[in-house]
């Protein structure tokens, strides 16, 4: 009939104690639990002309802290140079975890990032 064929153990043959040997293990800190809104959100987006070598880190937080607390995210999602200036261009979306927001109550935020942006010398398109 048929010959018999034999076993082969990958892990005696490799060591098994060298396994995971390089192994660290990653410790992850939560947050603080924050429940999701019944809510609606609303989304905006924002472009505008800086003077190149703008640092758009910063330019982010000027608008996280003009947008204040019903601001839930923030993505920057365009970005190019030209004639010595970069656009950027940001989409922001707003949230309430106890009421539907108005189109005028974010309308008023856009309108106060709008007029920071153009305190800090930016052009908003």
């Amino acid at each position: 009939m048929g010959e018999s064929v034999g076993t082969f153990d990958n892990l005696s043959v490799a060591k098994l104690e060298d396994y995971g040997k390089d192994y660290q293990p990653v410790r992850y800190e939560l947050g603080a639990y924050q429940p999701f809104s019944i809510y609606p959100f609303i989304t905006r987006d924002i472009a505008f002309w800086a003077p190149a070598g703008t640092d758009v880190r910063l330019t982010k937080s000027n608008i996280q802290e003009q947008a204040g607390e019903l601001l839930v995210r923030l993505d920057q999602f365009d970005q190019f140079e030209k004639e010595g200036r970069v656009s950027y261009a940001f989409r922001l979306v707003f949230q309430s975890t106890d009421r539907t927001l108005t189109d005028d109550e974010v309308n008023t935020i856009m309108d106060t990032i709008s007029a920071s942006l153009r305190s800090a010398g930016y052009e908003v398109r």
